[in-house]
């Protein structure tokens, strides 16, 4: 039986024309309506599976439902553009982004972190990550926040829970891409210049000619 966030992604992917309400950063506040697409990777391999649960201990079983549908995504990128609201890594990928991190952490020791401070991120693997920012979504391999979904934060070198589950992660990005994009930090800018952040989410655009009202949420 598949879970509700597998379904939850799978009906972003057969939405008809998904897209954004967005309002521009600054003083300008522009209100744009922004088209996007989703860009999927295949099925994993049985190989790349065993790579996985290698890389991801006790996290694997949160994580096999996507990756045996989709080795990697990303998702809600805006048509004719480069821009995306948040990308998955490839199972390949997964191991080349310590790297980021440990780059990062270094700065860490220098500012008096313990070496078990230091530990306590580095043993973190990185899965995923919201656009323009070095942040890395991650998940722990073992250890009490086993399963949840973690935000590497590169200027506090913290780890900030997003969510308790893999799956509770993907039924929040199902059900909200852009309160998620929100609380990830507004990440996710479409239009260039204009710096659109979005504020609401329809599986069809083109019937919101005009924008919605925007949420009390949204400060962007």
């Amino acid at each position: 039986m598949q879970s509700r966030g597998i379904k939850g992604i799978q009906a972003l992917l057969l939405a008809p024309a998904p897209g954004f309400w967005c309002r521009g950063a600054g003083r300008s506040g522009q209100l744009v309506r922004v088209e996007v697409q989703h860009e999927l990777g295949p099925p994993a391999t049985a190989e790349e599976l065993a790579a996985l649960r290698e890389a991801t201990g006790e996290s694997f079983c949160s994580l096999e439902s996507f990756y045996s549908r989709w080795n990697g995504a990303c998702l809600f990128v805006e048509a004719g553009d480069s821009e995306y609201l948040l990308e998955v890594y490839s199972i390949g990928r997964i191991p080349l982004e310590r790297d980021g991190m440990s780059s990062w952490m270094e700065m860490a020791e220098e500012h008096g972190w313990s070496r078990e401070e230091v530990a306590s991120v580095l043993d973190s693997v990185a899965i995923g990550q919201p656009p323009s920012s070095p942040d890395q979504l991650v998940v722990k391999p073992g250890g009490e926040h086993v399963g949840k979904v973690l935000q590497f934060d590169h200027e506090t070198l913290r780890l900030d829970e997003r969510a308790a589950s893999v799956e509770a992660f993907l039924r929040r990005l199902a059900a909200d891409p852009a309160r998620l994009n929100y609380d990830l930090g507004c990440m996710c800018r479409y239009k260039g210049d204009i710096q659109a952040i979005p504020y609401f989410y329809a599986p069809d655009i083109r019937q919101f000619e005009e924008p919605p009202p925007i949420p009390d949420w949204f400060t962007g």
